[in-house]
């Protein structure tokens, strides 16, 4: 089959690269670069109008991919394909207009909980606007990055969305790729949805807030790439980085012909096989750091705590994220210095 762009596909790309152009050098003004790919409906460009840039999913994956290979920032992908299509598939217009243009615009980022991803709800009772829960603390993704915490309530036969403003005192960081430990007694929790108000909930709670939007291995490769930069030539870690950048080539054939061709099934394929991709290269760019998971058997309040050395350096965690998200505005050495481990 023919997967040449289409000259309207080629003007958008030559769009999006003028404006990127216009953006160098992006060093300190990345948060007004987002601001402006907001206004254009190119940070979540699949989303509809007026949240998003209302484009079909080949001309989203053609932007994204343009912004990542341009070194532009993004919104992180739990923002792009999870929380924004959440609330869209909700319906409720008074809630998108709340949240969803603080999230565009990079300024919101929500954590969510296992109970909104597939996970069983967490137990407790819904009360109007009140809500009570049964747990004490949780593990939640990328918690000490977030401004609010999102999770499923199950009281009796009705189940809620709620919703709390996150406190950094109740946060506490367990190694980048494993969920953060929140304590949830001094959070002040607000309902949003419940399975009886928002019908539409239960599909959301079903799993299929999952889209297939956005540009994969654009992220993976601005990742890989970074890591290529910091890895000393004929090492056993730049073998193992090659063969890595030998899948990573498979996968941006494989999604390229995904969108353009319309194929949902394989477009599935790619982004579980990205997630997968894209864990392995974390764990390489966390270890050229010096940095080692620390197994537990059972999640704690202790559960896969930073080593010694990182444990003062709270600010570290939103510095290393952003790293392994391949944010331009971070660099390897500067992060380590943060960490307190040794740069080069």
């Amino acid at each position: 089959m023919n997967l040449e762009l289409t000259a309207e596909q080629r003007a958008l790309v030559a769009d999006v690269e003028a404006f990127a152009a216009a953006w160098r050098p992006l060093k300190g003004r990345e948060g007004a670069c987002l601001s402006a790919l907001h206004d254009r409906g190119w940070s979540a460009p699949g989303w509809p109008k007026p949240w998003g840039g209302g484009l079909a999913p080949d001309q989203a994956y053609l932007v994204e991919r343009a912004l990542t290979l341009a070194g532009l920032p993004l919104l992180d992908s739990s923002t792009l394909l999870q929380v924004g299509p959440l609330l869209l598939l909700l319906a409720d217009e008074a809630l998108c207009q709340r949240f969803l243009p603080a999230m565009g615009a990079g300024r919101a980022r929500w954590s969510l909980h296992g109970s909104l991803m597939g996970a069983t709800p967490l137990p407790g009772r819904l009360r109007g606007d009140q809500v009570q829960l049964d747990a004490e603390r949780i593990l939640a993704l990328a918690a000490a990055q977030a401004t609010t915490l999102a999770l499923a309530v199950r009281d009796g036969r009705e189940t809620g969305l709620v919703v709390a403003d996150l406190d950094p005192a109740a946060v506490q960081a367990n190694q980048p790729l494993d969920p953060d430990t929140v304590f949830l007694s001094g959070l002040d929790f607000e309902v949003l949805a419940t399975t009886r108000t928002h019908p539409a909930l239960t599909a959301a709670l079903n799993g299929e807030t999952w889209v297939e939007a956005g540009c994969w291995t654009g992220r993976l490769r601005s990742q890989y790439d970074r890591l290529c930069e910091t890895t000393e030539e004929g090492s056993d870690e730049r073998v193992a980085l090659a063969a890595m950048g030998v899948t990573l080539s498979g996968l941006e054939v494989l999604e390229q012909r995904a969108v353009l061709s319309a194929d949902r099934t394989l477009r599935r394929a790619v982004a579980l096989r990205a997630a997968e991709l894209g864990r392995a290269l974390s764990e390489a760019a966390l270890e050229q750091l010096g940095y080692y998971a620390l197994p537990s058997v059972e999640p704690s309040q202790a559960h896969n705590e930073l080593p010694t050395q990182a444990l003062a350096a709270r600010g570290a965690m939103a510095e290393l994220i952003r790293y392994l998200d391949a944010d331009p505005s971070t660099s390897r050495n500067d992060l380590a210095r943060r960490l307190e481990l040794t740069g080069e």
